[in-house]
């Protein structure tokens, strides 16, 4: 397992200072070469800001790094090698340590982003329940269903655009010049024939307020991924994190990010549903299904207008604007 690899448990690792802020502070400091013949060991790294005094070189036996390692071996003592010169001094035995080290820093990144995860657990969790169950979310889930009864049809529709990230679409009379060229070019003498008209396609742009529409990868759909990502961080935690690769770590760390940012911005998606029942989108909806056979929308000031196949209209009345519990972030531990 990885945590045997790097030398140390998880425990250890999670304690120890990789990244060393006063290289000097270091106890039973040499300044001598360490013996190259005794297998180094890489305690931790420094990277000095520039400006700061230059630090003592082992190798180099002089003030000439920002930038190094500070080494110890089997006599217990500490050195201070700049980064340039470890491979110099050790050779093959340095690139070794070097990559001991490297597994150290990346296990300890995973593992600070996995126990700050668990740390945030129960709060994060009892958030989700609050948005789960919040009437906010039910208004936005009636609402959806007042379209829905309305006109199956047109939901269906305006469903499949916010899905798709499709914009709405409207045919638009326009005039082919280059149709009438051509066939003027035929005709005798100067004679010129009436103007022909196409209909093309002209982008409306997106639905506003898509948050009301979306029934399938919504809001409540990645709040309970994120839930269950988090059970299974904590489930890793409580059968000891040693036990697992760094590659199982990795993946249960960043499925559990990526779900935090999806539940975020589907919050933030339903948040603005509201404006779905703005006066440019209602316009929208009402010039995209000016020729549909199924159905009509039209806008009534904030209100919508549903006409149905049979001819019979549905007012719904406008969303009120929404606001869901905040979803706290895992702060690193």
């Amino acid at each position: 397992m990885d945590a045997e690899s790097t030398g140390l448990s998880d425990a250890e690792l999670s304690a120890a200072r990789l990244e060393i802020d006063d290289p000097l502070s270091m106890p039973n400091l040499c300044r001598d070469k360490p013996p190259a013949d005794l297998a180094p060991e890489i305690v931790g790294e420094y990277h000095l800001p520039t400006g700061t005094d230059f630090i003592w070189c082992c190798h180099c036996q002089g003030h000439h790094h920002l930038n190094g390692f500070v080494i110890t071996n089997e006599t217990g003592r500490h050195y201070l090698l700049g980064s340039d010169c470890g491979p110099k001094h050790y050779d093959l035995s340095f690139k070794l340590a070097r990559r001991t080290h490297q597994l150290k820093v990346r296990r300890r990144g995973v593992l600070d982003r996995l126990n700050a995860i668990v740390a945030m657990a129960p709060v994060v969790k009892a958030t989700i329940q609050e948005i789960l169950h919040s009437e906010e979310l039910r208004l936005v889930n009636a609402k959806r269903e007042e379209l829905r009864r309305a006109s199956e049809s047109a939901y269906s529709s305006l469903a499949t655009a916010v899905m798709t990230g499709m914009p709405l679409q409207e045919f638009v009379r326009v005039r082919d010049v280059a149709a009438e060229q051509t066939r003027d070019a035929r005709l005798p003498g100067d004679e010129t024939g009436p103007p022909i008209y196409t209909m093309e396609p002209h982008s409306l742009g997106r639905v506003a307020g898509g948050g009301m529409l979306r029934d399938r990868g919504d809001c409540r759909d990645h709040l309970l991924a994120l839930k269950g990502s988090i059970e299974r961080v904590l489930a890793i935690h409580r059968d000891v994190t040693d036990n697992f690769n760094i590659h199982a770590l990795t993946n249960a760390v960043r499925e559990t990010e990526g779900a935090w940012d999806a539940a975020r911005d589907a919050i933030t998606e339903v948040e603005f549903a509201d404006a779905f029942f703005t006066e440019g989108n209602l316009n929208r909806l009402e010039r995209w299904s000016a020729d549909n056979r199924y159905f009509k929308l039209f806008g009534d000031g904030q209100r919508l207008i549903v006409m149905n196949q049979a001819g019979k209209q549905t007012i719904i009345e406008p969303l009120a604007p929404v606001t869901l519990a905040k979803l706290p972030r895992f702060m690193e531990a």
